[in-house]
Order: structure tokens, then C-alpha cells, then sequence
């Protein structure tokens, strides 16, 4: 039977807009070990100096080859107080790292804007992530996924190709069905052959676009991005994340609880 996986939520006192995310992503890495590649999911090539320098460089980069695998750290933005707030998101190994970062600095400095900031916790949230219970039988539990962005280039020229908007539609199920068999793949591989995971839209909600500046390119990549109520036969952890750039906030799972029905007042 698989063993519980911890995840932490880190709700800092920094007011975040989504578009800025990368840019406190940012500032976290200059804080941490290049080589320690849980944070930023690399395999650094190139490190000439050592951690002590280099989180003093503020033109040092992490270079090196993509990993292949969930993002076990992750930067977004959580509601807090009526506030969108900076937030540190980890899961595994990526949540022991976090919960040590902040030992060693329960308190810390960045740079942002024109001046710096003192960042402070204004809450932690752990929780201990049972293996998903999932069910043979139609019966779909309602989740929430917003900015989800299921498509790589080739998935968005079908997308494209697609006459019939339900066509489409059963495209981004699809992916969708694809993202959460990667996840339960990496976190509870035993469970993957004895059942099947169905997603089906209950809402459409709409499409955005996103996009995201790769530091090797000039340009920015373009993403389309989805917001949709799901139906899955699966229990799932709260918080999770689905397709691409999860580690800057997309894609993120939340069960839905709908609100029982108003009474009819009798005159």
C-alpha cells in the first residue's frame, strides 16, 4: 500500500499578481543551492563557483537540461486575508526543502520593483496526501482547474484542426485524463493498472492565453489557456497541479463543493 505523501502550502506577505510569478520565482532561486536541483528541476551542467558565491551573484544562472518530472516545488499566488498572495507550494521532497528553507530563514530579504521587501510567513498549511481513491463506476466527483494549459505545439495544430467544438472539447478531456495518469504514475505508481481515471467537463468556463518568457529566447511563447469545472472518478488530494508551467501556477485541481439549493420560501 503507498505511503502518505506531504505537501506544504507557504502563504507569504507579498501581494502577487500572476503575471509576476516568475519574478519571485526568481528571487527564491537566488536564495538556494544551484546544485540542489528539487527547486528548480535542472541538471546544472556548469557551476564554477560555489553555493556561497553564487547566491551573492545576482547574474548567476542555473543552466543545464530540463528534468523530466513533476514539479516538486512550485511558485503561485493563494488567496489569503482578500489579498492574492505569494505562496510557495511543495510536495515530496519538494516539501521537506521548503520546510527546511524556512528554518533557516523564517524571515528573509528580496529585491522587488525599485527597493526590497521583507518576506515573512502569514501561513503554513501541511497535509498528508493519501494515495487517490479511485472508482470503476460513473461517478464523478466536481473539481475546479484553472489556467490549464494542456497543449504542446502539435497538441494545439489538432486542436486547431478540430471542426466541432465538442471534438475539442473531448481533446482537453483527454489531455486533462493524460496530466493525472502522469501524476498518480510518479506518486503512486501501483495504482495505475487497476484503474482507469475519467475527466469530463461539467462547465466550461472559458480560454485565455498565457503567455511565458523562456530565458534563451527573445520572444515570449504564447500558451492557450483553459478554466473549466471537471468530473473525475477520483478522490483527489486538494492542490494539485495539471499540464504545463505547473511550476508557475497553472493548472491548479481543487475540489468543488456545490451549495445545496435554496429553500422556497413559504408566504
Amino acid at each position: 500500500m503507498s505511503q502518505q505523501i506531504k505537501t506544504i502550502q507557504a502563504i507569504f506577505n507579498l501581494v502577487l499578481r500572476p503575471h509576476e510569478i516568475p519574478f519571485f520565482k526568481k528571487e527564491i532561486l537566488h536564495l538556494q543551492n544551484p546544485k540542489n536541483d528539487v527547486w528548480h528541476n535542472h541538471i546544472v551542467e556548469q557551476e564554477d563557483h560555489d553555493f556561497e558565491q553564487s547566491v551573492n551573484v545576482r547574474n548567476s544562472k542555473i543552466q543545464g537540461k530540463n528534468l523530466r518530472r513533476y514539479p516538486q516545488i512550485q511558485f503561485r499566488t493563494e488567496y489569503h486575508m482578500g489579498h492574492t498572495c505569494a505562496c510557495l507550494w511543495g510536495i515530496g521532497k519538494g516539501a521537506d526543502e521548503i520546510v527546511k528553507f524556512l528554518k533557516k530563514k523564517p524571515a528573509f530579504e528580496i529585491p522587488w520593483g525599485r527597493g526590497r521587501v521583507n518576506l515573512h510567513l502569514l501561513d503554513l498549511i501541511e497535509q498528508k496526501m493519501d494515495p487517490p481513491k479511485i472508482w470503476n463506476q460513473i461517478s464523478l466527483k466536481k473539481y475546479s482547474l484553472t489556467h490549464f494549459l494542456p497543449f504542446n505545439e502539435d497538441r494545439y495544430k489538432e486542436f486547431k484542426s478540430k471542426l466541432f467544438f465538442v471534438d475539442k472539447l473531448e481533446l482537453i478531456e483527454r489531455m486533462a485524463t493524460h496530466n493525472l495518469v502522469l501524476f498518480m504514475e510518479e506518486f503512486f505508481p501501483e495504482q495505475k493498472d487497476h484503474f482507469k481515471i475519467t475527466a469530463k467537463t461539467i462547465d466550461l468556463k472559458g480560454f485565455k492565453t498565457a503567455k511565458y518568457h523562456p530565458k534563451d529566447s527573445p520572444d515570449p511563447l504564447t500558451y492557450v489557456s483553459v478554466d473549466l469545472h471537471l468530473g473525475i472518478n477520483a478522490d483527489l488530494p486538494a492542490g494539485i497541479s495539471i499540464g504545463n508551467l505547473k511550476a508557475l501556477g497553472y493548472g491548479i485541481l481543487r475540489p468543488v463543493e456545490d451549495k445545496p439549493p435554496k429553500a422556497n420560501k413559504v408566504v
